[in-house]
This record gives C-alpha cells, structure tokens and sequence, in this order.
C-alpha cells in the first residue's frame, strides 16, 4: 500500500511539475513549470528566507530530495508547493545550489552537530512506555489486540531511532541550519535575521546530560512557522544568542 502511494504521488508529481525549470538571473530566480496548467514565478533572492530539504523514507534508502523555499508570497496558493528543485540526488544537491543559490549552499549536514549519546534513550523510554501502557491495558480486556504490538513497537523504535539520528543543529554567521525527523525527515537552512524567536525547554533530568528543546519561529508565508529540535546540546544558545544580538 505504501508504495503503490507513493506511485500514485510521482505520477501526480509527473503531470504537475512537468518540465520544471529554475535558472537564475541576477538577483532573482526564475521558476518554470506545468503540463495542464503552467506556472511561472520570479522570486527576488533577497526575499528567500528559508530553504527546506525533504526526504520521505523511499527518498532517504534512495538518497533523493526535494529542496523548498521559504519565501513571502510564493507558496501561498492553497496547495501550492514552492520548490526550487522538485527531485535530485543527495550527492547532486550542493553543486545545483552552488550554481543557483550560494547563498545557501555550503552548509552539508556533516557540519550538523548531532544529538548526543545520552538524548537517545529519551528519543526511545518515554514513547514507548506511553505506547505500551494503553497497548497493554487494552490487550488485557482484548487478548487479540495484543497482535498490534508485534509491528507496533519495532515501527516505533525505528522511528524514534531515526529521529534520534536526524537530529542536529549548526550556526554560523547569518545563517542556522537543523534537521529533524524520523520516516520524513526536514532539514532546514535558515537566514539569521528572519528568525523571530528562539526558545529554550528544558527540566532538572534533562539540564543534568546538558540538554534542551529548541524551538525557532522564522518568517514565512503561513502565519506562523516553527521549528523543533529535541534533546540536543544547550552549548548551542549562547553561540545563538551572541549572533542574533
């Protein structure tokens, strides 16, 4: 059912995004693209707050992604996409970005400071026991339904266990890069000066292994987009902290 999903999504993707085309001249970046109805854009490089890159899980056993810009007034439309590359190789992606948009290439995930060792266990215990407890409450009044923890429980351990290796967060001058997600995973590439907010939770158990959750809200066309990062290292506020001041 899952790939027969996803294979009615590349057709639609095929008919829809047909002859897509990107170039850019000077300052702006030209977006070509349809086969019933055809869509041309023009996106001023300085109006791009954000790019977005996407795997699902097929894309991520295939290296494959696709790239979203976040930019004011492009993506607005009701089920609106606004790509700049609807499908490439991982291995290609830097390159294309060098060519058509510098200004957000050169930030590879290897420079991601991952979660530490010690968030894996809190991406794995409190999950599980909270779907354990009812799963087993119910089983006990419903013996079959005890079938439901056979697949349930080893999905949920590979989700959280690639949560857990997605997890990452870098900075650097003008720019915050994270990565997030488990079967879908999202990386972000966002301009330092179209961040809004950076907030910080955490609790005495998580304070003690050096841990936080960030949360980023940054401009973009929805009325309000945030980001999540979960347990990574607190190291990373005052680094933040001193390049927004």
């Amino acid at each position: 059912c899952y790939l027969a999903a996803n294979g009615v999504g590349i057709i639609y993707a095929v008919v829809r995004f047909y002859h897509f085309r990107a170039r850019r001249i000077g300052g702006n970046i030209y977006i070509d693209y349809g086969f019933l109805t055809v869509k041309s854009y023009t996106l001023p490089v300085k109006n791009i707050h954000a790019l977005i890159i996407k795997q699902n899980f097929l894309r991520q056993c295939f290296r494959q992604c696709s790239v979203e810009l976040v930019s004011i007034g492009y993506g607005d439309d009701k089920n609106e996409v606004a790509l700049l590359f609807p499908l490439i190789r991982v291995s290609q992606l830097e390159a294309l970005l060098h060519s058509l948009l510098p200004e957000y290439a050169g930030m590879e995930s290897e420079s991601l400071s991952p979660a530490p060792h010690a968030a894996l266990r809190r991406y794995l215990l409190w999950p599980t026991v909270i779907f354990l407890l009812p799963a087993l409450l119910i089983a006990f009044f419903w013996p079959p339904f005890a079938w439901v923890l056979l697949p349930g429980l080893p999905l949920l351990w590979v989700n959280r266990w690639l949560n857990y290796r997605h997890a990452g967060l870098a900075c650097g001058a003008g720019y915050l890069e994270a990565s997030c997600g488990g079967f879908t995973r999202h990386e972000y590439r966002i301009r330092l000066d179209a961040i809004q907010s950076v907030g910080v939770r955490s609790h005495p158990l998580l304070e003690r292994d050096h841990l936080c959750t960030y949360r980023f809200d940054y401009h973009a066309p929805v009325l309000r987009a945030d980001i999540q990062i979960r347990y990574v290292d607190t190291k990373h506020l005052e680094h933040l902290r001193g390049l927004l001041a």
